[in-house]
Protein backbone atom coordinates (compact mmCIF):
# COMPACT_ATOMS: atom_id res chain seq x y z
CA UNK A 1 0.00 0.00 0.00
CA UNK A 2 2.71 2.37 0.63
CA UNK A 3 4.77 1.61 -2.61
CA UNK A 4 1.39 2.39 -4.72
CA UNK A 5 0.77 5.57 -2.24
CA UNK A 6 5.01 6.72 -2.96
CA UNK A 7 4.28 5.96 -6.65
CA UNK A 8 1.00 8.17 -6.95
CA UNK A 9 2.73 11.27 -5.13
CA UNK A 10 5.77 10.42 -7.79
CA UNK A 11 3.56 10.53 -10.76
CA UNK A 12 1.33 13.14 -10.14
CA UNK A 13 3.85 15.41 -8.47
CA UNK A 14 4.22 17.25 -11.54
CA UNK A 15 0.66 18.08 -12.31
CA UNK A 16 0.01 19.24 -8.71
CA UNK A 17 3.00 21.78 -8.24
CA UNK A 18 1.23 22.94 -11.49
CA UNK A 19 -1.81 23.72 -10.02
CA UNK A 20 -0.51 25.03 -7.24
CA UNK A 21 1.80 27.44 -9.29
CA UNK A 22 -0.98 28.44 -11.42
CA UNK A 23 -3.06 29.09 -7.89
CA UNK A 24 -0.39 31.36 -7.02
CA UNK A 25 0.62 33.17 -10.05
CA UNK A 26 -2.50 34.60 -11.38
CA UNK A 27 -4.11 36.24 -7.77
CA UNK A 28 -0.76 37.31 -8.01
CA UNK A 29 -0.82 38.95 -11.60
CA UNK A 30 -4.41 40.64 -10.37
CA UNK A 31 -3.23 41.96 -7.63
CA UNK A 32 -0.08 43.51 -9.25
CA UNK A 33 -2.07 45.66 -11.60
CA UNK A 34 -4.86 46.34 -9.30
CA UNK A 35 -2.71 47.41 -6.49
CA UNK A 36 0.70 48.33 -7.98
CA UNK A 37 0.37 49.98 -11.18
CA UNK A 38 -0.05 53.43 -11.59
CA UNK A 39 -3.65 53.58 -13.72
CA UNK A 40 -3.81 56.90 -14.78
CA UNK A 41 -0.12 56.62 -16.41
CA UNK A 42 -0.81 53.48 -17.81
CA UNK A 43 -4.44 54.77 -19.77
CA UNK A 44 -2.76 57.28 -20.88
CA UNK A 45 -0.04 55.23 -22.72
CA UNK A 46 -2.47 52.32 -23.94
CA UNK A 47 -4.78 55.64 -24.91
CA UNK A 48 -1.58 57.00 -27.25
CA UNK A 49 -0.51 53.86 -28.31
CA UNK A 50 -4.21 53.36 -29.32
CA UNK A 51 -4.75 56.21 -31.36
CA UNK A 52 -1.49 55.65 -33.22
CA UNK A 53 -1.98 52.21 -34.31
CA UNK A 54 -5.82 52.47 -34.62
CA UNK A 55 -8.19 55.00 -33.65
CA UNK A 56 -6.60 57.69 -35.77
CA UNK A 57 -6.12 55.38 -38.25
CA UNK A 58 -9.14 55.60 -41.41
CA UNK A 59 -7.86 52.63 -42.81
CA UNK A 60 -8.05 50.03 -40.41
CA UNK A 61 -9.34 46.48 -40.87
CA UNK A 62 -12.39 45.56 -39.26
CA UNK A 63 -10.80 42.72 -37.14
CA UNK A 64 -8.97 43.81 -33.32
CA UNK A 65 -5.44 44.83 -33.74
CA UNK A 66 -3.50 42.06 -31.16
CA UNK A 67 -0.15 42.28 -29.69
CA UNK A 68 2.02 40.18 -27.51
CA UNK A 69 3.46 41.27 -24.69
CA UNK A 70 6.62 41.14 -25.59
CA UNK A 71 6.01 41.93 -29.13
CA UNK A 72 9.04 44.81 -29.94
CA UNK A 73 6.41 46.58 -32.38
CA UNK A 74 4.80 48.04 -28.15
CA UNK A 75 6.56 50.97 -27.03
CA UNK A 76 8.74 50.62 -24.30
CA UNK A 77 6.78 52.49 -22.01
CA UNK A 78 4.19 49.78 -22.32
CA UNK A 79 6.68 46.70 -21.88
CA UNK A 80 7.33 47.88 -18.76
CA UNK A 81 3.85 46.51 -17.48
CA UNK A 82 4.34 43.93 -18.50
CA UNK A 83 1.33 42.78 -20.08
CA UNK A 84 0.27 38.94 -21.32
CA UNK A 85 -1.23 40.71 -24.89
CA UNK A 86 -2.47 44.04 -25.93
CA UNK A 87 -5.70 43.97 -27.80
CA UNK A 88 -7.23 47.28 -29.80
CA UNK A 89 -10.87 47.90 -30.59
CA UNK A 90 -12.64 50.54 -31.99
CA UNK A 91 -13.69 51.95 -28.57
CA UNK A 92 -11.04 50.71 -26.09
CA UNK A 93 -7.59 48.78 -25.95
CA UNK A 94 -7.06 45.46 -23.30
CA UNK A 95 -4.44 44.93 -21.26
CA UNK A 96 -4.51 41.60 -20.98
CA UNK A 97 -3.55 39.41 -18.14
CA UNK A 98 -3.64 35.30 -17.09
CA UNK A 99 -2.19 31.92 -18.15
CA UNK A 100 -3.78 31.81 -21.36
CA UNK A 101 -4.68 34.61 -24.32
CA UNK A 102 -7.35 32.40 -25.68
CA UNK A 103 -8.83 30.84 -22.38
CA UNK A 104 -11.15 33.48 -21.75
CA UNK A 105 -11.78 32.23 -17.97
CA UNK A 106 -8.52 32.37 -17.13
CA UNK A 107 -8.33 36.07 -18.79
CA UNK A 108 -8.15 39.60 -16.43
CA UNK A 109 -6.67 42.99 -16.99
CA UNK A 110 -7.34 46.57 -17.59
CA UNK A 111 -9.58 47.63 -20.17
CA UNK A 112 -9.05 51.52 -20.94
CA UNK A 113 -12.00 53.05 -23.16
CA UNK A 114 -11.68 56.26 -25.56
CA UNK A 115 -12.21 59.48 -23.49
CA UNK A 116 -15.59 60.70 -23.53
CA UNK A 117 -16.80 56.75 -22.93
CA UNK A 118 -17.32 55.41 -19.81
CA UNK A 119 -17.06 51.90 -20.62
CA UNK A 120 -17.46 48.89 -17.97
CA UNK A 121 -15.84 45.90 -16.30
CA UNK A 122 -15.67 44.39 -12.59
CA UNK A 123 -14.15 47.28 -10.93
CA UNK A 124 -13.79 50.82 -11.99
CA UNK A 125 -10.50 52.05 -11.22
CA UNK A 126 -10.26 55.64 -13.06
CA UNK A 127 -12.59 57.80 -15.46
CA UNK A 128 -12.62 54.87 -18.73
CA UNK A 129 -10.57 52.41 -16.71
CA UNK A 130 -11.55 49.00 -16.00
CA UNK A 131 -10.42 46.16 -14.55
CA UNK A 132 -11.52 43.30 -15.54
CA UNK A 133 -11.56 39.48 -14.88
CA UNK A 134 -13.74 36.54 -16.33
CA UNK A 135 -14.54 35.24 -13.45
CA UNK A 136 -16.03 38.12 -11.70
CA UNK A 137 -13.52 38.45 -9.02
CA UNK A 138 -11.72 41.29 -7.58
CA UNK A 139 -8.89 40.42 -4.92
CA UNK A 140 -8.23 41.89 -1.60
CA UNK A 141 -5.39 43.77 -1.70
CA UNK A 142 -4.01 41.29 1.25
CA UNK A 143 -5.46 38.30 0.59
CA UNK A 144 -3.90 34.71 0.28
CA UNK A 145 -4.30 32.92 -3.31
Amino acid sequence: MLAVALTAVIYFRRPVALVYQLARIIPGEEKRILYDVDHKELAAELREFAAERRWNNWNRSPASDFFYGNDLKLPEELRQFRPGWIQIDDDRIDFGCGQSVWDKSLSFGISVWRKGLEGYGTKKLADGVWFYSEDGRVPSRFSFP
